[in-house]
């Protein structure tokens, strides 16, 4: 507590929240939002990448219900996409960004087009051209486009739009009332006392079935990734989540599976501030 009040009391503007289990250890407001107003338990805050771990619980849960196998191809759901070495990528290899596929924050045409990003749909522009870094399922590199293709995806298998169907399987299940869901890459916007809900629904298994928590919950060894999930082992402690950056936007959500810890860091303060102060917490959390 001592080191939260004295070294972000000048510096951070967020939204700090510990709790083991369900009972808050620590929750703190510091400064204002863009608007200027207090920071407080109920201001949203962007998710930025955050929002990846929605797309990866919605996929399992369509596995769950029979409609994809994590192996099965992109070609198989989307069969008019004209960029054929993409057809051939599983999803699998998406939701560890093994595909290959690059980001399209750095081409050129999404500074022309940002502004007309609403829909999963309107990122199939940046998928038709994109191209392979290495062979899929060779290496790893962090793919938002990959992401938005698995929105589309999600949405050609469900029948429903990514923004409904993460309504009905994943916010009002979990009493998510204050979040508003982005697009398979992550955006939207929600509050700390949501994530803890998100948090809770989901270690809880009441969104997902024993497996699929557990397929969720699972590291990959070779690149400290998951389904959707960032990995994180410090001493006996496995830690899992996501963070989430854009300008003046910096976000942690952590959940400690060993100890049951769970930090959920929102703010509006540049990175890489809420990651230092994470990786702080993590220290004075695992030595206890």
């Amino acid at each position: 507590d001592s080191y939260v009040r004295i070294k972000l009391s000048d510096n951070f503007a967020g939204n700090v929240w510990v709790l083991k289990g369900s009972k808050p250890i620590f929750q703190k407001s510091y400064g204002r939002d863009h608007r200027g107003m207090e920071n407080n338990p109920q201001t949203p805050f962007n998710l930025a990448s955050m929002g990846k771990m929605f797309t990866a619980v919605a996929l399992l849960r369509l596995r769950e219900q029979g409609k994809v196998d994590f192996n099965d191809t992109v070609g198989r759901f989307l069969p008019q996409l004209k960029n054929t070495w993409v057809k051939r990528l599983t999803i699998g290899q998406l939701l560890t960004h093994t595909s290959g596929m690059g980001d399209y924050f750095e081409t050129e045409l999404f500074l022309q087009v940002k502004d007309s990003l609403n829909v999963p749909g309107d990122y199939l522009r940046f998928i038709e051209v994109d191209k392979p870094s290495f062979p899929a399922g060779t290496d790893f590199r962090y793919s938002n486009t990959g992401f938005s293709l698995l929105g589309i995806i999600i949405e050609k298998l469900s029948g429903m739009t990514y923004r409904k169907f993460l309504n009905s399987y994943i916010l009002t299940p979990s009493g998510m009332r204050s979040t508003v869901p982005g697009n398979g890459d992550g955006g939207g916007f929600s509050t700390s006392q949501d994530l803890v809900r998100f948090a809770l629904a989901l270690t809880r298994r009441k969104l997902l079935g024993p497996e699929a928590t557990k397929m969720f919950f699972a590291r990959s060894p070779a690149h400290n990734y998951g389904y959707g999930s960032e990995h994180h082992l410090l001493g006996p402690e496995h830690i899992v989540g996501h963070s989430g950056s854009l300008e003046n936007l910096n976000n942690e959500f952590n959940i400690y599976t060993k100890s049951g810890y769970l930090v959920v860091i929102l703010s509006n303060t540049a990175p890489p501030f809420a990651h230092h102060l994470s990786n702080k917490i993590k220290g004075l959390l695992v030595s206890k």
